[in-house]
């Protein structure tokens, strides 16, 4: 079994692509003393995982007896992990592909920080499209875009419109879209929440925040 490929939150399979960020990791923006519990048995990747790889631990899991699909209700599996999923897009969207065709009705949930540049975004959408994800949970964290900049370091000249209008787009696809934020002093949890629907999110949630 490869090394930070899975871990396990709340009964539930996450699936790390990289340990790669284009801001602050997902990690490091829950706070300086936040650590991912020791029974998720969370680990940094040594190396990143092939298409074939995540697709066996899926089919392990099944075998398990860990993930159950049902028509009533079903454990989604999530694409996360210590960096950002969609800087591993082919990677994605090939292991996402072979999950689908043979467990056609297993939910598939991608966790981003929505970083995609306009240029970008279309052929973004629609790879994840063909790739069946089912669920996008976007960072949204703040409400302005100074405030953005200063807490989540985006690299290459990306910001706070470009996930905005991203999370507009996955919306408008028919994604179901939840939009996240960090319980961090300072940080005015409503106007978020009210931004977040406003651009078309179904859910909100919010993590705590470890000084």
């Amino acid at each position: 079994n490869m090394k930070g490929l899975t871990y396990w939150l709340r009964n539930k399979m996450y699936i790390a692509l990289t340990n790669e960020c284009n801001s602050l990791s997902p990690i490091a923006l829950r706070g300086p003393s936040f650590i991912m519990p020791s029974e998720s048995q969370f680990q940094p990747l040594d190396r990143e995982p092939t298409p074939q790889e995540i697709f066996d631990a899926v089919n392990k899991a099944f075998d398990e007896g860990n993930i159950r699909v049902s028509s009533m209700n079903s454990d989604e599996v999530t694409f996360a992990g210590a960096g950002e999923p969609l800087l591993r897009l082919d990677t994605l969207v090939e292991s996402s592909k072979l999950i689908k065709l043979t467990r056609h009705g297993l939910p598939l949930r991608l966790k981003t920080n929505g970083l995609v540049s306009g240029n970008n975004r279309e052929q973004v959408i629609n790879l994840l499209k063909e790739a069946e994800i089912d669920m996008i949970s976007i960072s949204l964290l703040v409400d302005n875009p100074t405030d953005y900049k200063k807490m989540m370091m985006p690299a290459s000249g990306l910001g706070f419109a470009d996930v905005c209008s991203f999370i507009v787009s996955c919306a408008e696809n028919d994604f179901d879209v939840t939009c996240t934020a960090v319980e961090k002093p300072g940080i005015k949890i409503d106007s978020v929440r009210a931004l977040a629907f406003s651009l078309g999110a179904r859910n909100f949630v919010t993590s705590s925040y470890h000084p």
